[in-house]
């Protein structure tokens, strides 16, 4: 059996405090957890462990697998989700994607992928239990910050012990919002539209890790969390707080209606009904105004034509259809308002 070698006094090693002797939480930019002198969890930020049997991942981040990254490289065994396996073997699938379509992209997925694959040695999924060495983990499916993450439950002479990667940071806190941007299929959005589309996930997995009752959370970044209940409860309640807020002025209303409001934000707000602000009067625009598509040709009245936006398909055919008529005799100028490509495609 490998053995894993570690400098018993190593700076970043947390004092014993709320983890019984046999766990070592090394506390970095991205943390490191070590069981038994058998197990790592993350990774090591230390580099001072020179090899491990096993080492578990919690998601298929780039900034946080490369903690672990030079472990599995000297021969250590890499445990990663199930769902997220693609992403370890095969990042050059996702990136060889992503270079063409992130010029159209309306899924908005997190770029934060390997560049390298990974060898992985297993898969893992929800309710699973391992037994590496002796050193029993059980599995816990908690997505949210990723779609596919896991966490790692242990007990451990007898302490309740949840390693949960980047689901929660600090006390109720969360390490970015963007990573939780994702696709509503039920309402028919897709990623672009998707505003922490995910918290509802991550908060349901934040009950579930609550729910066992542990003793100590063991994040991917950040410091121990010995408070487990009040910083999950402080994080739900700030999640929620901030998407009330949210859908109460979310654009969206306007173009997909009440009905389709409620089905994004029923997850993450428990079915609560959104307050929303009432919506602003509306007037019809003036004769000299003419939408063509998400476009607005102003025209004057030599009838010289200022665009406004120039990312609609059938934009030049109409400017074509409305100088053949004579209502416009040219097009001066154009205003692109913002630099998306449903405004710029065709200018």
């Amino acid at each position: 059996m490998r053995i894993l070698w570690l400098v018993l006094m190593v700076a970043r090693v947390t004092a014993a405090g709320p983890l019984p002797s046999g766990i070592q939480f090394l506390l970095g930019p991205v943390n490191g957890v070590v069981v038994d002198g058998k197990v790592v969890i993350y990774g090591d930020p230390t580099g001072q462990i020179k090899a491990a049997p096993y080492v578990l991942f919690t998601e298929a981040r780039r900034d946080v697998v490369w903690v672990g990254a030079p472990l599995v490289a000297r021969g250590a065994a890499a445990v990663v989700p199930e769902r997220e396996r693609a992403l370890f073997e095969s990042p050059a699938a996702f990136w060889a994607a992503y270079e063409t379509g992130r010029f159209h992209d309306y899924s908005q997925v997190n770029t934060k992928v390997l560049r390298e694959p990974m060898r992985v040695s297993r898969t893992v999924h929800e309710g699973e239990v391992l037994n590496l060495e002796g050193v029993r983990v059980e599995v816990m499916a908690t997505p949210g910050y990723t779609s596919g993450a896991v966490s790692y439950w242990l007990e451990h002479s007898g302490k309740r012990i949840a390693c949960t990667g980047n689901l929660i940071y600090g006390d109720g806190q969360l390490f970015d919002l963007s990573s939780l941007q994702d696709a509503v299929p039920e309402a028919k959005a897709r990623g672009y539209h998707g505003y922490a589309a995910r918290a509802g996930e991550l908060i349901e997995s934040l009950r579930k890790i609550a729910a066992r009752k542990p003793d100590v959370l063991l994040p991917a970044r950040g410091p121990i969390i010995e408070n487990p209940q009040e910083a999950i409860a402080r994080l739900i309640a700030r999640l929620q707080a901030l998407l009330a807020s949210h859908f109460a002025t979310d654009a969206l209303r306007w173009y997909w209606g009440d009905d389709n409001l409620r089905i994004r934000s029923q997850k993450a707000l428990d079915g609560r009904p959104v307050g929303s602000l009432p919506m602003a009067e509306q007037r019809a625009l003036p004769e000299w105004a003419l939408p063509i598509g998400n476009s607005r040709l102003l025209i004057s009245r030599t009838g010289a034509g200022f665009l406004i936006d120039a990312g609609y398909r059938g934009v030049r055919a109409k400017l074509d259809e409305l100088m053949a008529q004579r209502r416009v005799k040219n097009v001066e100028g154009i205003w692109i308002t913002h630099y998306h490509d449903d405004h710029t495609d065709y200018a």
